[in-house]
């Protein structure tokens, strides 16, 4: 489709509504103040888009009661040799009326043979709310990306409803007002986020052998498979939003610029490690496609928790030190020993929706794969009293980000048993993360223990043991994980994944 460009934007005056009377509360006079024009025209690339009230009438007057629905057509005309797609606001709109008891909706009625099809923006039921006195002609598109093709005509109602509210005073309605403009606007394709950005190029979910290249390595895994184990914690996700991108293999072009004190200059940047998108929850419940990064160099060894609770070291992350370190602690403000490398104030706006990490665990660590690893991690399987999840910022990798770098045959053994990941674990971009010179903590708890959590070990392998069953306070190497924010784009011009050019994030 060529390219649209609207030269003259469109406005209609079209409704002023003045409620003038009201016998009782179940009937009022709802008037249309009459317009000064029923045609307008927008020239466009390829001809012009008219608009035309199709009853000829500059004004529309009628009394209605309240519950009652009133229609009016309108015919979007376009004379030219391309097609047209436009969006349709409400402009410079004043809406006095109670909120909820406006609504309306846009339908497609006439065309040729196409079928009926209705515009509304971001549902297909007959009404939607217009808000209440809302000025933003961006808050108040009604319809979007309506296309006429070129020399056709085509027909719209508009339908508009006065709500009759059987739990909502509306005697403030009396002499209540609403008045609009129309107005359309070319339509400009969405920008994608930075999600959809790495999701579009990942590797068809069909394909679950590993080939080098492929994409970038990222790859699609589904987990519908195990619901029953997860039924506590996202008992209403439907399948597909338990479908993972996943970047795997040795070194995949999953590399980005992050943390930078000047987001223009790169040189000021750190690098991170994308280990995938995701479906996360975020402080409000909200359920949205996230991108999951690491940092490529440890920050440091610390312990998992050094904080006592009654007396005792425990594998509670809620409250430990590490996660308050991360959270609200120095490397957070980036102060006295991470005041060169800690959390930049443009780092915090890219991951300032909270996120749920989850924090189930599990009793033993030999004989377990991927799949299994995922399943136990958003289980509840904890010791007693711990919590089984934490909204925040800032996390560590759950044992499953690492076990499937090795998945589709990267490298089987690790994949299956990784315990058993000694042989070849730099077949995974994990194990040889930047910076690892011991051994690795992840969030996860060991369920039947008070101060266990699993590792990965130096030789590669995942485990619970290491320093007995004291390891939360062994020193071990700490990489900070985030989750960015949904609306983070990727900047399509600069970068594309790889060590000497990652991609750079805008949000």
């Amino acid at each position: 489709m060529a390219k649209r460009k609207t030269n003259k934007a469109l406005l209609l005056v079209f409704i002023g509504i003045v409620l003038v009377s009201l016998v009782t509360i179940t009937y009022a006079f709802f008037t249309i103040t009459p317009t000064t024009v029923s045609e307008q025209n927008v020239t466009a690339e390829a001809g012009t888009m008219r608009l035309i009230m199709n009853d000829g009438n500059t004004g529309w007057s009628e009394v209605w009661d309240f519950g009652e629905s009133k229609s009016k057509t309108l015919t979007l005309q376009n004379t030219g040799s391309l097609p047209v797609t436009v969006d349709l606001y409400l402009k410079n709109l004043v809406n006095t009326f109670l909120e909820g008891s406006m609504v309306y909706s846009l339908k497609q009625t006439t065309d040729d043979a196409t079928p009926v099809e209705t515009y509304l923006v971001g549902s297909s039921i007959t009404f939607e709310n217009i808000p209440p006195s809302a000025t933003s002609v961006s808050a108040n598109k009604i319809a979007e990306e309506i296309t006429v093709p070129a020399n056709k005509t085509y027909t719209y109602t508009l339908t508009i409803q006065l709500v009759n509210s059987p739990t909502v005073d509306q005697t403030a309605d009396l002499n209540a007002n609403f008045y609009t403009e129309f107005d359309i606007k070319e339509y400009e394709e969405p920008v994608p986020t930075g999600a959809q950005t790495l999701i579009a190029k990942a590797t068809a979910a069909s394909v679950t052998t590993y080939s080098s290249g492929n994409t970038g390595e990222m790859y699609t895994f589904t987990h519908s498979d195990i619901n029953t184990s997860l039924a506590t914690q996202v008992s209403s996700w439907s399948s597909d939003e338990l479908t993972d991108y996943r970047y795997i293999g040795a070194n995949p072009n999953n590399y980005v610029y992050f943390n930078c004190t000047d987001a223009s200059d790169t040189s000021t940047c750190e690098v991170w490690r994308i280990i995938g998108v995701f479906t996360v929850e975020d402080k409000d419940g909200n359920k949205a496609q996230r991108i999951k990064i690491i940092r490529n160099a440890t920050i440091g060894n610390l312990a998992w928790n050094s904080t006592k609770v009654n007396n005792y070291y425990t594998n509670e992350w809620v409250g430990g030190s590490l996660a308050t370190l991360l959270n609200s602690g120095d490397y957070y403000t980036r102060s006295n020993t991470y005041a060169s490398n800690g959390l930049t104030t443009s780092a915090k706006s890219m991951i300032d929706e909270k996120a749920k990490y989850y924090l189930g665990g599990y009793d033993k660590y030999d004989n377990i794969g991927g799949n299994t690893y995922y399943s136990f991690e958003r289980g509840t399987a904890v010791y007693s009293g711990r919590s089984t999840s934490a909204i925040q910022e800032v996390g560590l990798l759950y044992p499953s980000d690492y076990v499937y770098t090795y998945a589709n045959g990267v490298e089987n053994t690790c994949y299956t048993d990784a315990y058993d990941c000694y042989s070849n674990p730099s077949a995974g971009w994990i194990f040889d993360i930047n910076g690892r010179n011991n051994h690795m903590f992840t969030i996860s708890p060991q369920s039947n223990a008070t101060n266990a959590v699993f590792t990965i070990h130096t030789s590669g392998y995942v485990n619970i043991q290491f320093y007995g069953n004291n390891n939360v306070t062994g020193a071990m190497n700490v990489y900070p994980v985030v989750y960015l924010n949904s609306d983070v784009t990727i900047d399509p011009n600069q970068g594309d994944g790889s060590e000497n050019n990652p991609y750079r994030l805008i949000g």
